[in-house]
């Protein structure tokens, strides 16, 4: 359940099946907060097309990481989208 509160995570998949013809709309969102400056996950149809956005709490509200895809999906088709995060350590 995406609701409950999570320890931290070295990887996530998460996976939405949708039709729209809707051109905007929130597909899912996951947040501790009000605003963008804490952790949260977003998951939209803007433009057309699948977004994804989050922080995970290191970037600041001024950095935010945005993924666009080049798929359009506002057809009323059947489109599923995925998300997959492994974490990566850097050694020093």
């Amino acid at each position: 359940m995406l609701c409950e509160r999570l320890t931290s995570q070295r990887t996530n998949h998460i996976e939405v099946r949708f039709r729209t013809e809707a051109e905007n709309g929130v597909l899912l969102v996951q947040g501790e907060g009000p605003d963008v400056r804490d952790d949260y996950l977003l998951m939209a149809v803007v433009s057309g097309n699948v977004e994804l956005s989050y922080n995970l709490g290191r970037q600041g509200s001024r950095r935010l990481f945005v993924l666009s895809s080049s798929t359009f999906v506002s057809d009323g088709r059947w489109h599923v989208a995925l998300l997959h995060r492994s974490r990566h350590y850097r050694h020093r």
